[in-house]
Order: C-alpha cells, then structure tokens, then sequence
C-alpha cells in the first residue's frame, strides 16, 4: 500500500511495537524483522507498554477508542473510549494508571490498568497536545496548544493545581533530572520555554530559529 505511516513506537524485551496509522496494526519487531503484526483500531499513533511486566500494550487510536492489547496473546482484549483524538500516553512507574489527553473534548483521562476503565476525566486547557509525569511522578504536565498554556495536575488529588502561561503553540514536554524544571517545546514560536516546577512559572525561553 502507498499509504502507510508509521508514528509510535514501544520496546519491551528487545521487542519492538509499531504503529501502523493507515493499517490499523501494531507490527511486532524482532531482530530487525516482522515476527507478527496485531490488529487494533483505526489509525493507531501512539503506543505505550504497561510497566514493569510489560504484558499489556496501550495503543491510542485517531478515528476509533483507544486499543488494550494483551502481549501474552497479541490480541484486542479491550476498547475504552476516552474522546476524539487522544494523544499521548503517560503510565506512574508502578503501571497502576495511564493518563492520556483528549484533544477535541479538552479532557486528561485517568485510566485505571489493571481493570482498563476510566477513573476520572480532569479539564485542561484547550486543544490538550501532550501529557508527560514529572520524574517523580508526583505531578502531571499537559500542553495546551489551543491557549498557550501549561495544566499542571496534582496526581495525588487528580486536582489541576496550575494554570500556565506559556509561549506560541506548546507540544512536546521534557524534564530536567531532578525535576526541577520542565522544557516545553513550542510549535509556532520556534523557541522553548523553561519554567521552574517549584515556582510554575516561566524562567526564560530558548530560542531554536538561526538566521
């Protein structure tokens, strides 16, 4: 087929799973060759793998319910409907809870693994792009590319506690080691925007664009 796409990507025991946009599939990947390919949903684009057993496969999909893949048996075992268009996929280190944004219902839904059910749909920003935990798991981060905000979220109380102001079109989202700072990478400024997780607020921008 001419329309193929590939977009997310997990690895889990030398094993890779890809997703296959236009094919509906996840491929399995092993020494450099398809071993087995794992029919989910519609348009496939982001993949995570549950830790640290590695045996559930979450696949978010662009036209159809997000896809729990169990790896014992690479196959469907569940659909959970979280909203149009989810993207991203954040697990706590223990495996316990999945977050994943919703863009087109501005919702951060709160996936309970073992039992594959929403617990909570939380409110952010408008048109939600990205969810990242801090490194110690004790916050969420949600870039809000409609309004140029940041959503920090409370993952003890699933509270947002902070509201933001960022720079032009907030996508991606990354971390210093020791959490003290978060980088937000802006889509439509060409810069990046570092706010000190302690104060929430932004302590400078770094220009990407080179004349």
């Amino acid at each position: 087929s001419t329309n193929v796409a590939v977009h997310g990507i997990a690895e889990f025991n030398d094993t890779l799973y890809v997703g296959d946009v236009y094919g509906g599939r996840v491929l399995v990947i092993k020494d450099n060759a398809i071993i087995d390919e794992i029919k989910v949903g519609s348009g496939p684009e982001y993949v995570e793998i549950r830790p640290p057993d590695g045996k559930i496969l979450y696949v978010a999909n662009l036209w159809s319910p997000i896809s729990v893949v169990d790896l014992t048996q690479n196959r469907v075992i569940k659909d959970i409907d979280s909203g149009a268009t989810p993207h991203g996929l954040s697990f706590t280190k223990d495996g316990s809870r999945l977050f994943i944004v919703n863009m087109h219902n501005n919702i951060l839904s709160v996936i309970d693994t073992q039992n594959h059910e929403i617990i909570k749909a939380i409110p952010v920003g408008n048109k939600p792009e990205y969810v990242k935990l801090s490194p110690d798991k004790s916050f969420a981060y949600v870039t809000n590319l409609g309004e140029n905000t940041v959503s920090k979220i409370d993952l003890s109380t699933l509270e947002v506690v902070s509201e933001i102001a960022i720079g032009d079109g907030p996508h991606g989202i990354a971390f210093s080691a020791d959490g003290n700072l978060a980088y937000i990478s802006n889509m439509k400024g060409n810069d990046i925007s570092i706010i000190n997780t302690f104060t929430d607020k932004v302590c400078c921008h770094n220009s990407l664009w080179r004349n």
